[in-house]
């Protein structure tokens, strides 16, 4: 991601989202790369976002980000409260099980903000509007690839609010923030 973002997007501010030795890395890993694998990894991330089935130019894609560019925490979480209060009393109407999948994956992307990502995010989500109806799917996988999350604590906290669970491994790498979905059976 390091590397999209720094020598295809030629996005600004890295060093505010990632350490001085994962940018040094990410450069090195950067000067090996050739031609082929530049172009598989334009093509597995572009492949991989929210609305994938809309193909995106790397000019395009950074147009997008652009329209985000001043939106912050604060400003999406008030976007996600107003969406809540709007939609809970027709999920009550029509008893209507709402379940928020937690970002996947947890961390910053792009510059983009996170909004719901652990414990805290999740009881503000839940705070926004009191009703059965107002709940959480449980992504074992997305909860537990971030390092700071307790998911048997989070699981407990939240038991009467779960209405779905995901299951779905991860395994962690070294650096403490890179995952991987391992094997169900491993």
């Amino acid at each position: 991601i390091i590397i999209f973002e720094k020598f295809i997007l030629n996005l600004k501010d890295l060093d505010k989202r990632y350490s001085s030795v994962q940018i040094k890395k990410a450069s090195n890993l950067y000067k090996k790369m050739k031609s082929t694998d530049i172009k598989n990894m334009k093509l597995s991330i572009m492949g991989g976002l929210p609305a994938s089935e809309t193909k995106y130019s790397i000019n395009k894609f950074k147009n997008m980000l652009d329209a985000y560019k001043y939106l912050n925490d604060i400003d999406l979480k008030a976007n996600l409260s107003e969406f809540i209060k709007e939609i809970m009393p027709v999920a009550e109407e029509n008893d209507i099980k709402m379940a928020l999948h937690p970002d996947d994956p947890p961390i910053s992307l792009f510059g983009l903000p996170r909004i719901v990502s652990n414990q805290k995010d999740y009881q503000f989500v839940l705070d926004q509007y009191n009703s059965h109806n107002n709940g959480i799917t449980f992504c074992t996988g997305s909860l537990g690839s971030n390092i700071n999350n307790n998911i048997y604590e989070m699981f407990n906290h939240f038991k009467d609010k779960i209405h779905f669970i995901h299951l779905r491994n991860v395994t962690i790498e070294k650096d403490n923030i890179s995952f991987i979905e391992s094997d169900h059976l491993e």
